[in-house]
């Protein structure tokens, strides 16, 4: 539990990234889209190792449900990252996916649930967050992408947006 809330404290802290989902206007057509009442996922082994990692989610909060699991190729996920809250939104510089060779797989996860207690800038109040998407690398080691809100951190299969 330790190794993750260090991890998440770090992750959150690198580029604003528990404070992505702050003051981020979804696209008109966002808020026009229902939420699955399934879990999404391209691959039983990526719903497996999404819920193999619910209990480390947990210490984050409480953990409803497991939206989506995805496995996708680091190349997808990093053009994802970079472009998935629209062309105005924080960037990411230098993911730390980047440096994986391209068709490296990786698992994405989206829980829905009651989280808090990430690291956040001084300025900015505490927030509670309703998804977290979690990043499963090859040897099952999980990592906190980013804290948001439902309406704003879309379970979709990562990858980039035109």
């Amino acid at each position: 539990m330790r190794k993750f809330a260090f991890i998440a404290a770090v992750v959150a802290a690198a580029a604003g990234r528990a404070v992505i989902g702050l003051g981020v206007s979804a696209p008109t057509d966002v808020a026009a889209r229902s939420e699955p009442t399934r879990n999404e996922s391209n691959s039983p082994v990526a719903q497996t190792a999404c819920e193999r990692i619910t209990g480390v989610v947990s210490g984050s909060g409480q953990v409803d449900r497991l939206a989506g699991a995805f496995v996708v190729p680091a190349a997808d996920f990093v053009a994802w990252q970079d472009t998935r809250y629209g062309p105005n939104a924080p960037r990411i510089v230098g993911s730390q996916w980047s440096k994986l060779p391209p068709s490296s797989p990786l698992t994405v996860c989206f829980f829905d649930g009651t989280f808090g207690g990430f690291t956040k800038p001084p300025t900015l109040a505490a927030q509670v967050y309703d998804r977290i998407v979690m990043i499963i690398d090859s040897t099952g080691q999980p990592y906190l992408d980013t804290a948001g809100f439902r309406a704003t951190t879309l379970v979709e299969i990562p990858r980039r947006k035109p």
